[in-house]
């Protein structure tokens, strides 16, 4: 094996997502070859300042398992020695960024690392952990200069101040302000992706993904959640809402909960969701989550009974069997003009008509039919929601691997 061959492995090499004939071959190759020892060194010490500066920020075990190896999925081995770092801290910020560890073993999740203290913040503020950085000269940068312009040869975590952090997607172009106080320098997106923000939203929102994918995946301590429509930090912050002031935002409010609690106070209701726990707010109210908005249908269920269930669904297939029926020979009526064509239109119209009342006469006599379509209605609602918070992890991972 090649010291190519070697460099071009490295990063799934330290991941553990190699074979058992590749990884032996490249041990083999390390235990005499210096230069490899120290590119591995060099990927290891990328890996270790990443994760130093998300220390704090600890995940939920749950969710560091799941999104590991979610991100151990979509690595892929990046050719170039010099690509070697890089791609190595690319695969180390999805995972730390979504699960806070990184092992040796493809099958293990390494514990979250203990908390780190302030003053200890392993790099000064406008340095890059991890990536690569070229200057309007072509030069690669370690160090942003206030005022210059910048592009991302590889996805970049860059430090910005004490406990914060932003991750920019590989070609995203940048230019760095002056310094903004304690919080550090100011950095400008000219273009590309802001994979997320760490830290740098205010002191209850730890980490936030993707934001201008339309949702953020966001974690806060000992929860981690997403959420569309509404910005993460006021979400995480749970900050109570006065009655009424959501009551004219222009978008439902979209938040599901991967792991974790989230306490949202609506001032006149208040909404608690645990892991695997979905809502959606619209003009400042919610009809509830998917948990209780499933008690509630298990509950109507039981009430109302088996038969009288299926009756009520019998009618309002046939209803819209019917609909569907009076749809299609009104069209060939209006084309063909046959008379025996009305007279099945007419036919029709009128077991539509009858069927119908007969639906709306069941409602009657048992309103809490009613009660039921509206929350099954809504629980497909948080359905089509879960499954966008997972579309939405996919694209954060695809924009870590520069596919996106």
């Amino acid at each position: 094996m090649t010291c190519k061959d070697v460099a071009e492995q490295l990063d799934a090499y330290e991941l553990g997502c190699l074979e058992a004939a590749r990884r032996e071959g490249i041990e083999a190759h390390l235990a005499s070859c210096a230069a490899c020892r120290e590119r591995l060194a060099e990927v290891r010490r990328a890996d270790a300042a990443v994760r130093a500066a998300l220390a704090w920020a600890e995940p939920a075990t749950a969710f560091a398992t799941r999104m590991a190896g979610r991100a151990r999925r979509r690595i892929v081995l990046r050719r170039g020695a010099a690509g070697a770092v890089a791609a190595a801290a690319l695969v180390g910020l999805g995972i730390a960024l979504l699960s806070g560890s990184r092992g040796p073993a493809a099958d293990r999740v390494a514990a979250p690392p203990q908390k780190r203290p302030a003053e200890q913040a392993p790099a000064s503020s406008g340095s890059l952990l991890a990536g690569e950085v070229y200057d309007a000269y072509g030069e690669s940068a370690r160090r942003l200069v206030p005022g210059r312009s910048y592009a991302a040869a590889e996805p970049v975590a860059m430090s910005v101040g004490a406990n914060s952090l932003l991750v920019m997607g590989r070609g995203s172009q940048f230019a760095s302000g002056a310094s903004q106080g304690p919080g550090g320098p100011r950095v400008s997106l000219l273009a590309g992706s802001l994979v997320g923000q760490v830290g740098s939203r205010g002191k209850e929102l730890a980490i936030e993904l993707a934001p201008d994918l339309g949702g953020a995946i966001a974690r806060t301590k000992g929860c981690e959640f997403y959420s569309a429509g509404f910005p993460a930090n006021r979400l995480a912050a749970g900050v109570a809402f006065p009655a009424g002031s959501l009551a004219h935002w222009p978008e439902d409010i979209r938040v599901h909960v991967f792991t974790g609690h989230l306490e949202i106070d609506l001032g006149t209701q208040k909404l608690s969701l645990g892991a695997g726990d979905s809502a959606i707010i619209s003009g400042g109210v919610s009809a509830g989550t998917a948990r209780t908005l499933g008690e509630r249908v298990r509950a109507l269920h039981e009430a109302l009974g088996e038969r009288l269930l299926a009756e009520w669904q019998l009618y309002a297939s046939l209803c819209d069997g019917y609909a569907r029926r009076l749809l299609q020979l009104r069209a060939m009526a209006e084309r063909d003009g046959l008379p025996h064509l009305a007279e099945r239109v007419a036919l029709v119209e009128g077991l539509l008509r009858d069927h119908t009342a007969a639906l709306r006469r069941l409602e009657g006599q048992h309103p809490q039919l009613i009660e039921l379509e509206a929350a099954e209605a809504e629980l497909r609602r948080l359905e089509f929601l879960h499954d966008e918070a997972d579309h939405a992890l996919e694209r954060v991972l695809l924009l870590l691997d520069g596919a996106g």
